[in-house]
């Protein structure tokens, strides 16, 4: 099994995710066999009341990262469906660079499970954990 690259992720992003997902600023800085990590720029409009950036945004940067992390581990793109997300916010961020790791908990043929944290690049600080549960196409429909 081939391992995906910064740049097959990065390409992935751009071309299979909406609109509204890219417009998160999210870039890929690191990879491996069943781990990603990419970084959030803050971004004034990703706020809410007293700069402090949304629950939404969180959730979908978390979502995206195990997204990515479950291709690492295929080794490809392969469509998947978000079944579950449990999501735990730990503190808020405000107008900081964000730090967000997606890795495999377990994976089975049909169901993987995942993990993401968020953490804050001001003081290296937890601000978000997550898993994450995730359907991929049955192997007869493939």
């Amino acid at each position: 099994m081939a391992e995906l690259t910064i740049n097959d992720l990065n390409g992935i992003l751009g071309k299979a995710f909406s609109p509204w997902v890219l417009d998160l600023n999210l870039t890929v800085v690191e990879t491996g066999e069943q781990h990603v990590r990419i970084q959030m720029i803050p971004q004034e409009r990703l706020n809410r009341y007293g700069d402090i950036v949304s629950g939404q945004a969180l959730m979908a940067a978390a979502d995206t990262a195990m997204v990515l992390a479950i291709f690492c581990a295929l080794g490809e793109f392969t469509p998947c469906a978000t079944v579950d997300m449990n999501t735990s916010f730990l503190k808020p961020a405000t107008n900081v660079e964000l730090h967000i790791t997606g890795g495999i908990i377990r994976k089975g043929k049909t169901i993987i499970f995942a993990r993401s944290d968020i953490v804050s690049s001001l003081d290296n600080k937890p601000v978000l954990s997550a898993t994450g549960t995730y359907a991929l196409p049955s192997p007869a429909a493939a």
